[in-house]
């Protein structure tokens, strides 16, 4: 393998990244384009760009550019080139992301769900069919990356290939990860290429592919204790692939990413320190919940930026952070870390991160102090010269992780000397004249001490200062003390301590060489936040599907999912009207097979429940038999961005909607009463098992009932049934079952149970009318649930019509209902099953960019539509149906001002969701959010 990746003007080896010939530390903070409004995104960066972060890495999602099969879309909200102009013009690098997957808990993680539609296509693996498709993506995006890399037209520094591919279980790593590159290469991409571990397997994230180099995502828990020996292990092992480490993503606390700095790490991506909104339809599901979760509105991982552009503290700390990798400049950036050169005598907790201390180039340490604790402590350090500090006590705080410089040669600020140490953090260096200022940051006392050259003078400003040979001492006690030392040469050294609140707000030093702090000028720190009045109407959603356009009949044996017939986001209904093997009034229940993502049921017009399947089944039992009349609206809250296997609607190829739809004429429990006979275990499709003993002594329990002292208890339950004359469609259901277990029907194997969609389908093994025997295996460690065995019997459904509404017939629905509004006062009330457009307007004085939306109330389901695109999902708590939810706030939409025009007009559609209960909005509010200045 080649590991020096030589670019025109990027470079990148064991010893780090090389920008333009310079060796740079990166801090990098994501930013995404897609869920940011255009008029905001100049802003953010230069929010970044003043936090100290000098690069922004960015996905760019297929499915938002390719939403249909053919169709590209690269304007307005969606240019990139836009986007990638405005970093070029702020000033920041950029780390491009164009998957083809890219997870960041984005509708399928950004594969197109036409895709994920198609038969035969393996997706994220070596794949002829699937690499086709994505060389069309790559066709459109790669080259406009190519045109923005630094030094042609842009500040693209590197690009990402995949997204965590270890994760995944990908037949052929290198050859799927070659593809890609080869691909990136043909459209002329010459900076380097990179692809992310995120879980720590470089082979699986990367194949080890030649000209590809592998970089980590960690997400610890901050304060892990042993967290930098993990660091530290993959420091070593990329360096002898020839690579630096390189962090792309992690947690987005400064106290973590000084502990990363501190283990070696070139490039530092704390992913998502700048929050958003999921605009539209764009929401994932994954298994950041019990185990499913349906992902917010609201984008937020508390990270430094909110989505409001509101800043929070850890802005400060990234400021802070960045003062100092800038201070120390290539010294840093060449920086390795080693072992053992000063001792830790402390209060604090145990830490791997006190055991190293990163080399400078060009002499001296930077010695790291994380406290992993809940308390402040106390620390003693001793090195070559004896114990430090003299004459203060050194006092870490809970969650800090100072960088004490140690044995330091100022002649990398062009001065002869060092410092011997320093209880403080030294965050600025200014050379101006014959004067060099060292600022720095101290948590309460501090001191400073200095080996310089023949010092001639010697003044202080509230601080003490003890000099003797070459030796100089400076202790501060106040919040902001200075010492000004004049050396033989004429050349003033000038120390500035501050107290670290103080620091953080540091900006410049004036011509005198005092600091300046912020107070003057536009910040984004503030915000104000005032309540407005609304004023509301509100009209009922009279026939369930006339928002919704017309699909497509489906023919017998035709799938039902809404990808199948072209419905890739937003709302599908399934509309039913009788068929002639089902007699109205025989169907006491409903099966929906494969039913994701969020199912209300109505049978002749009468509400049956909204339901939450995950992809699984789930049987519906009728208040009154059914009729001639079925609707069932479906919503896709969003595809997997994940895989996983513990719901169907994990996979990440899973499909919405439905599978299949059974009238359920007639419901049997077979847990009770079946013949049990111990045998042999059967394999994965072996055939049926072999039974101990004489079948006539067969003992007859329930289902699971059999006790055994083996640790395996292997068996097999039988039962027979006379399958009705007018069925034609038979699953069993094995609810609560935890253990292994393989279906027979009369000696055939039906299917092994699928713990996840725990449904059998047996309809192919039984001829209405006939006698048929079911033998159940089981094989559990001992007593391990079996759970009950139900056998639903009926009629699949045929004869569907599939409608779909998406934000545009949504819009059109809403503004349709605009002239039978009435007025609305809260609290508003809605029936169980109802759904209601609400139409509220506002006014928006100037100069506001955001207005917050909060709504208070239960049991309903809140679409919010701004200018016509879905601006907010919000599920308020409810009894049974809510899901979990993940990635962000449920309390509140974050609504952007783009084109209010002094006024808001809104459309909130309300699903009242609950079966028992009706839905209550007890009041709607809403406050704008203003940039403020910042005081002193």
């Amino acid at each position: 393998m080649n590991g020096i990746l030589k670019r025109q003007v990027v470079e990148v080896n064991e010893h780090g990244w090389f920008i333009e010939g310079k060796a740079r530390v990166i801090l990098c903070a994501s930013l995404f384009y897609f869920r940011i409004p255009r008029m905001f995104w100049k802003e953010r960066m230069q929010q970044v760009k003043d936090a100290g972060y000098q690069a922004i890495d960015v996905y760019f999602p297929w499915n938002y550019h390719e939403p249909e099969y053919g169709v590209w879309d690269f304007a307005g909200e969606k240019d990139v080139v836009a986007f990638l102009q405005t970093a070029r013009e702020v000033g920041l690098w950029v780390i491009a992301r164009p998957g083809p997957y890219i997870c960041s808990e984005w509708d399928g993680g950004g594969l197109p769900a036409w895709l994920i539609a198609r038969d035969g296509v393996r997706l994220r693996q070596n794949d002829p069919r699937y690499l086709r498709e994505v060389a069309r993506w790559y066709e459109r995006i790669m080259p406009i990356l190519g045109t923005h890399e630094l030094g042609r037209q842009g500040t693209v520094i590197a690009i990402q290939l995949e997204n965590e591919l270890d994760f995944f279980g990908c037949d052929d790593p290198h050859g799927y990860i070659s593809a890609l590159r080869d691909m990136a290469l043909s459209h002329g991409i010459t900076v380097p290429l990179i692809a992310c571990a995120g879980q720590g397997n470089l082979y699986r994230a990367t194949g080890h592919a030649d000209r590809v180099m592998p970089t980590c995502n960690f997400y610890p828990h901050d304060r892990d204790p042993e967290f930098e020996e993990k660091v530290l292990h993959y420091h070593r092992r990329l360096a002898e692939l020839g690579y630096p480490l390189s962090v792309t993503e992690t947690n987005r606390s400064h106290f973590l990413l000084r502990r990363l700095l501190a283990a070696g790490s070139k490039l530092i991506g704390p992913y998502l320190q700048v929050s958003g909104t999921n605009f539209g339809f764009t929401h994932a599901v994954n298994n950041w919940g019990d185990p499913l979760a349906f992902l917010t509105t609201d984008y937020d991982f508390h990270g430094m930026i909110a989505a409001t552009g509101e800043i929070r503290p850890e802005y400060d700390e990234g400021r802070l952070l960045a003062r100092i990798i800038r201070t120390f400049g290539l010294a840093l950036a060449l920086a390795k870390p080693v072992p053992g050169v000063v001792r830790t005598e402390t209060s604090l907790p145990e830490c791997a991160g006190m055991r190293y201390a990163l080399e400078l180039k060009g002499g001296g340490w930077l010695l790291s102090l994380p406290n992993v604790g809940e308390a402040p402590g106390k620390v003693v350090l001793r090195g070559r010269h004896g114990a430090f500090p003299v004459r203060t006590e050194l006092v870490v705080d809970r969650h800090q992780c100072p960088l004490l410089p140690y044995e330091v040669p100022l002649v990398h600020w062009g001065l002869g000397g060092r410092i011997a140490y320093a209880t403080a953090e030294l965050f600025h260096a200014e050379r101006t004249g014959r004067r060099c200022t060292l600022v720095f940051a101290a948590n309460g006392e501090s001191e400073v001490s200095l080996h310089l050259e023949a010092i001639t003078r010697f003044r202080v400003q509230h601080a003490e200062a003890i000099s003797q040979d070459r030796r100089c001492l400076i202790v501060s006690r106040a919040d902001q003390a200075s010492a000004d030392i004049e050396l033989e040469d004429g050349t003033v050294l000038r120390i500035v301590l501050l107290e670290r609140s103080r620091a953080k707000r540091f900006r410049e030093l004036d011509g005198h060489g005092n600091p300046v702090f912020d107070g003057d000028g536009r910040t984004y720190e503030r915000t104000s936040a005032a309540p407005v009045d609304a004023d509301w109407t509100v009209a009922a959603w009279e026939t369930e599907a006339d928002a919704a356009r017309f699909v497509r009949d489906v023919q017998p044996g035709e799938p039902l999912a809404l990808e199948k017939a072209g419905v890739f986001r937003g709302y599908g209904w399934y509309e039913w009207n009788g068929q002639e093997d089902l007699p109205a009034g025989e169907a006491v229940g409903l099966l929906l097979r494969g039913a994701s993502d969020v199912l209300s049921v109505y049978a002749d017009g009468r509400y049956e429940g909204t339901h939450v399947p995950g992809g699984s089944s789930v049987h519906v039992p009728l208040a009154e038999p059914l009729g001639r009349r079925l609707v069932i609206r479906a919503e896709i809250w969003g595809h997997s961005n994940f895989d996983d296997m513990l719901l169907p609607s994990l996979r990440l190829a899973s499909v919405k909607g439905l599978n299949g739809v059974m009238a359920v004429r007639k419901v049997h429990d077979l847990s009770r009463n079946m013949l049990f006979r111990p045998c042999g275990p059967v394999s994965p499709g072996g055939g049926f098992p072999q039974e101990d003993g004489d079948l006539d002594d067969c003992a007859v329990i329930g289902w699971g009932g059999w006790i055994s002292t083996d640790g395996i208890e292997r068996g097999l339950y039988s039962k027979a049934f006379v399958p009705h004359e007018k069925a034609s469609s038979w699953v069993l259901h094995f609810d609560g079952l935890q253990a292994r277990c393989i279906v027979f029907v009369n000696g055939q194997c039906a299917g092994e149970v699928n713990l996840t969609d725990p449904y059998v389908d047996i309809g192919p093994f039984v001829r209405p009318g006939e006698e048929a025997l079911l033998s159940l295996y089981l094989e559990r460690q001992y007593r391990r649930p079996a759970g009950t065995v139900k056998l639903y019997e009926g009629v699949q459904l045929t004869g569907i019509r599939i409608r779909h509404a998406d934000e545009r017939e949504l819009r059109e629905h809403a503004e349709m209902c605009l002239s039978r509004a009435v007025r609305a006062e809260f609290p508003l009330a809605f029936a169980p099953g109802t759904l209601s457009w609400l139409h509220g307007s506002f006014p928006v004085a100037g100069g506001v960019k955001n207005v917050v939306m909060r709504v208070k109330g239960r049991n309903a389901k809140v679409t919010v539509l701004l200018d016509g695109r879905v601006a907010g999902r919000i599920w308020l708590p409810g009894a049974r149906v809510r899901p979990r939810f993940a990635g962000g706030s449920q309390e509140y939409a974050v609504l952007p001002m783009a084109s209010a025009n002094g006024r808001v007009r809104l459309h909130v559609l309300i699903e009242a969701v609950e079966l028992e209960e009706g839905a209550i909005i007890e009041d709607i509010a809403f406050s704008t959010v203003t940039a403020q200045e910042r005081g002193t």
